[in-house]
C-alpha cells in the first residue's frame, strides 16, 4: 500500500527509484522559486514587522488564538449540573473540572467531556466512557470552543435593525392564534425534546409545516435505503470487520462524515496486520482526491457522474440485475472488485458517498445484501421517518403563495445556501411574521422581520442521540453570555405555550418518560456519564425488497461536472467565522482562508489555466463555472488524482455576517490595524466564494453539463503546502528517506524491520505498486 501524500524536499540522494514524493508542483519540478524558498530559513515576510499585510495571510494566526484572552462575564448556569468526576466539597479556584455534555453535529450528537476552569469552558475532548466515540473527537468539536467566544455573535433581539426586548417578542407571539398556519425550517436534530415540542406546537396551531433543512442536501442515502427496506433506516458500517472495502465516492474518513469518529477508529483497526497476515484491502473510486482515497490500496479516478454506471456494472458482475453499466462491463478494475467481494463474502463491504444518487445507494445495499454483509460489516439502524429536502421547495412555494402566517427559521441559513431553484428570499418576504434564531446576524437573519440570538450548545440544555442512537443530554457549562439568547428548545417551548418553563424544565420532562426506576438517581447518572446506556437504535434484521432495486441507471451528462462537498474546515459555513478553522490547512490542498476549484492537470491544460509559485507566494488563474444561466467565479487549484473533466468546489465561503464590533484593543502586545485578525467587521466576510448559486435541488452535489472558461489570472492563494521546505544541503545530513515501508509479507517475516534499518536512503521498487494518482 502507498499512503499519500508523503513529503520530502528535492535531493537526488533521497529520491526513491522510479517514483518521488513531493509536496507541490514547484517541488516536483525543482523550480528556481522553490529552491529559493527552501534556502531561506523563514517564509517571505515572516521576520518582518506588521506593515500592511492582509488578514488572509497565514502569518496572522495568533490573532485568532488571542480571542480567548481577557474574556469575562462567564456565568455558571443556575440549574444543577454534574461534573464527570466527583467534585470536592467546595470548588477550588484554578482547579479545572470536567463535565459530560454533547455537541449537535449534522443531526446527531457528538458526546464530549469539557474542561471548565473557574466557570469558563477551556478544553473540549470526546467522552471516553461513551460506547460510540470512546473519547475521540474531530477538529469541529475542538474548534467549537472558539465559537462560544466569537466576538461577532449576535447579542440582542432585533426587529429589523431596531433592538427590542423579550416583552415585545412575547406580545408578537401572543398575536398568533390557534388558526395560524405555522412553518418551521430547522437544522436536522435527533433531540427527543424537540420532537415532543414539535408535536405540542402542531397540536396548538391549525397547521404546522416542518422542514429539517440540511445545507448538504444529500438525500441519496435515505431515499435509496428506504426504497429497498421496509422502514426508514441508516447504514452503520463496521470497517474493522471487513477484509475487502469498496468505496464509491465515499470519503468516510473525512471529518465532515456524520460517523467519522467510529469510521476512523474501525478502519484503523482493520488495517492492523494480524498474525495470519490479514489486513483489510481498500478500493476507492472517486472524482476528487480525498483523505479516504489517500489510504487506498487501489484507487480509480472517475467522474462522479459516471459512478452510477460503474455501480451497475459491479452489481451485475455479482449477480444483481441492473442495466446501464455497459461502459464498465469489461473494465478490469470492476472485474477485480467483483472477484474480491465474492471471495470476501460476509466480510466484504461496499460504501456509497453521501452525494451519490438514491439509485446508487439502492444498488450498493443490494450488493451488500447479495454478498451476505448485512449483520456483519453493515447494520441498518431503524431511525424513524426523516423529512426530505424537497419539502423545503414545497414550503417555500406555500409561503410565496401567501398560505403561511408565520415562519420560524432555527439555526440554519437557507438564504445563504439554498439551491438556486428555491427562492427563499421571496418566500420569507411573503410571510407576515418571520423570525430567525441563530448565532449570528447572518444572511437569513437580515431577510427576516425578527432575529433572536441563539445560545451556544455550551450554554443550553438539550438532548439527542449519537450516530448509533445512544441517548445523551446536552448540559450547559455556563449560563448564556447574552441575556437575550434562546435555544431551539426554549423557542419551541414558547410556541407550544410553555413560556414559564426553562430549557432545563423541558428536557427534564422529556427524560421523565425515558428514565426508568428512580428518576432523580437516573437523571444524575445520565448527567454524570453523559449518556444513557442501552438506548441505541434497533439493529434487528430488516426485510430487503428486491423490488426496490433500480432496473437501470441513467448515463452521465455531457461537458464538465462540478462536485460540491462540505468543506473539511468550515463545513457548510457554520465554522466560517471561526479563525482556527479558517487557518486550518485543507487536508489535500493545504489551502487556508479560501476555497478553490480543484481539477486535474489534464483538465487545466485543456482549459488553458495554470498555477505556480512566485516570490514565495502561490498564484493561480481564475475560472467561471456556468450552468442553467447561473455562474460563479473561483481560483484554480491543480490537484493530481482528480478525474479529468471533474471540478471540485467547497461550500461554506462567501459569507455576509453583520457585526457592529470595533477593532479590538491590544492585549499582551501591540496590535495594529493589520495584524489583528479580529479587526472591524465579521471575520468570515470577504473570504472565498459562495458556490450555492450553482446548485439546484435535484443536483446539489453533482452538477453536470457545466461550461468552464478562464476569467482571469494572478489570484493569490494562501497555502502551507511549501512551508518547512529544506534545501538539498539540509537533507544530506540525514541520508535517509522520510519514512520506511515494507510489504505485508516482509513485515510478517521481520516485524522489527524499522528499527533494524540502516540510516540510509530507503529505496523501493515502485514498479510493483499501482499509482493512486492517475489510474
Amino acid at each position: 500500500m502507498i499512503e499519500l501524500p508523503l513529503i520530502t524536499s528535492d535531493t537526488k540522494e533521497l529520491e526513491p527509484q522510479g517514483e518521488k514524493f513531493w509536496r507541490s508542483f514547484s517541488d516536483l519540478n525543482n523550480t528556481d522559486e522553490f529552491r529559493k524558498l527552501a534556502a531561506e530559513e523563514l517564509l517571505p515576510g515572516a521576520s518582518d514587522g506588521p506593515s500592511g499585510a492582509t488578514r488572509r495571510q497565514f502569518l496572522q494566526i495568533m490573532g485568532a488564538s488571542m480571542a480567548l484572552a481577557g474574556l469575562s462575564a462567564c456565568r455558571r448556569p443556575e440549574e444543577n449540573i454534574l461534573p464527570f468526576v466527583r467534585p470536592p466539597e467546595d470548588m477550588i479556584p484554578g482547579v479545572p473540572m470536567n463535565y459530560a455534555t454533547a455537541m449537535p453535529f449534522r443531526g446527531h450528537l457528538r458526546p464530549l467531556l469539557v474542561e471548565s476552569s473557574d466557570g469558563r469552558p477551556t478544553k473540549i475532548e470526546g467522552n471516553p466512557e461513551h460506547p460510540h466515540v470512546q473519547g475521540a473527537s474531530t477538529v469541529f468539536e475542538q474548534a467549537a470552543l472558539l465559537g462560544l467566544y466569537d466576538p461577532d455573535r449576535s447579542q440582542r433581539i432585533l426587529r429589523g435593525d431596531v433592538k427590542v426586548t423579550w416583552v415585545t417578542v412575547m406580545e408578537a407571539l401572543s398575536a398568533l392564534t390557534s388558526n395560524a398556519r405555522i412553518g418551521v425550517i430547522a437544522a436536522p436534530s435527533s433531540s427527543m425534546t424537540i420532537a415532543k415540542l414539535r408535536s405540542d406546537v402542531s397540536n396548538r396551531f391549525n397547521e404546522l409545516r416542518w422542514v429539517d433543512y440540511s445545507s448538504a442536501l444529500q438525500n441519496g442515502p435515505s431515499k435509496g435505503l428506504n426504497a429497498v427496506y421496509d422502514s426508514s433506516v441508516t447504514a452503520q458500517h463496521h470497517f474493522d470487520r471487513a477484509s475487502v472495502i469498496v468505496s464509491l465516492d465515499a470519503d468516510f474518513l473525512s471529518p465532515t462524515s456524520p460517523d467519522n469518529i467510529s469510521n476512523t477508529r474501525d478502519f484503523s483497526a482493520g488495517r492492523r496486520i494480524e498474525d495470519n497476515g490479514r489486513m483489510s484491502r481498500l478500493y476507492v473510486v472517486e472524482s476528487q482526491y480525498t483523505i479516504t482515497g489517500g489510504m487506498a490500496d487501489n484507487r480509480k479516478r472517475l467522474k462522479s457522474s459516471d459512478i452510477p454506471a460503474l455501480a451497475a456494472a459491479l452489481a451485475s458482475a455479482i449477480g444483481v440485475s441492473v442495466s446501464g453499466g455497459s461502459a464498465f462491463t469489461s473494465d478490469s478494475f470492476v472485474t477485480e472488485l467483483a472477484r474480491d467481494l465474492e471471495q470476501a463474502g460476509s466480510n466484504g463491504l461496499v460504501v456509497a458517498g453521501e452525494g451519490q444518487s438514491a439509485e446508487v445507494h439502492s444498488i450498493v445495499a443490494a450488493i451488500n445484501n447479495a454478498i451476505g454483509a448485512v449483520g456483519n460489516t453493515v447494520n441498518y439502524l431503524n431511525t424513524g421517518d426523516s423529512t426530505d429536502s424537497t419539502d423545503l421547495a414545497s414550503l417555500a412555494q406555500q409561503a410565496s403563495s401567501g398560505n403561511l402566517d408565520a415562519l420560524f427559521i432555527l439555526n440554519c441559513n437557507p438564504i445563504f445556501d439554498t439551491p438556486a431553484d428555491v427562492d427563499m428570499a421571496s418566500a420569507i418576504a411573503a410571510v407576515p411574521f418571520t423570525m430567525h434564531v441563530g448565532l449570528h446576524v447572518d444572511e437569513t437573519a437580515r431577510a427576516c422581520a425578527w432575529h433572536v440570538p441563539a445560545t451556544h450548545f455550551l450554554e443550553a440544555w438539550g438532548d439527542g442521540r449519537s450516530f448509533d442512537g445512544t441517548m445523551s443530554i446536552v448540559q450547559p457549562l455556563i449560563a448564556p453570555l447574552y441575556d437575550d439568547a434562546k435555544s431551539d428548545v426554549e423557542l419551541l417551548g414558547l410556541l407550544a405555550g410553555r413560556a414559564g418553563d426553562s430549557g432545563y424544565d423541558l428536557v427534564r420532562e422529556t427524560w421523565g418518560n425515558i428514565i426508568s426506576g428512580d428518576f432523580e438517581k437516573g437523571w444524575r447518572r445520565v448527567l454524570h456519564d453523559g449518556y444513557l446506556d442501552g438506548t441505541g437504535y434497533d439493529k434487528s434484521s430488516v426485510s430487503f425488497k428486491t423490488s426496490g432495486i433500480p432496473s437501470s441507471v441513467s448515463g452521465a451528462g455531457s461537458g464538465y461536472e462540478v462536485v460540491v462537498r462540505l468543506d473539511p474546515k468550515v463545513l457548510d459555513g457554520s465554522y466560517s467565522n471561526n479563525a482556527w478553522m479558517q487557518e486550518l490547512p485543507d487536508p489535500t490542498t493545504k489551502v487556508v482562508w479560501d476555497n478553490v476549484a480543484t481539477m486535474s492537470p489534464a483538465t487545466a491544460e485543456e482549459l488553458g489555466v495554470s498555477m505556480g509559485l512566485r516570490s514565495g507566494t502561490n498564484y493561480s488563474d481564475r475560472i467561471t463555472l456556468s450552468v442553467g444561466g447561473r455562474s460563479i467565479d473561483l481560483p484554480v487549484w491543480i490537484q493530481p488524482g482528480t478525474a479529468d473533466g471533474s471540478i471540485g468546489v467547497s461550500l461554506g465561503y462567501g459569507r455576509e455576517i453583520s457585526s457592529t464590533r470595533d477593532q479590538r484593543e491590544a492585549i499582551f502586545f501591540d496590535l495594529d490595524h493589520y495584524t489583528d485578525v479580529y479587526g472591524s467587521g465579521a471575520l468570515a466576510n470577504g473570504v472565498g466564494v459562495n458556490v450555492a448559486p450553482l446548485r439546484i435541488t435535484t443536483s446539489a452535489s453533482v452538477i453536470t453539463g457545466v461550461s468552464v472558461s478562464k476569467s482571469g489570472g494572478d489570484y493569490m492563494i494562501a497555502t502551507t503546502q511549501d512551508h518547512g521546505a529544506l534545501p538539498e544541503e539540509g537533507l544530506e545530513v540525514e541520508k535517509r528517506g522520510i519514512f520506511r515501508m515494507a510489504t505485508v509479507d516482509e513485515y510478517l517475516a521481520d516485524p522489527a524491520f524499522v528499527g533494524e534499518s540502516e540510516p540510509a536512503p530507503f529505496r523501493e521498487d515502485w514498479a510493483d505498486y499501482p499509482t493512486l494518482w492517475e489510474n
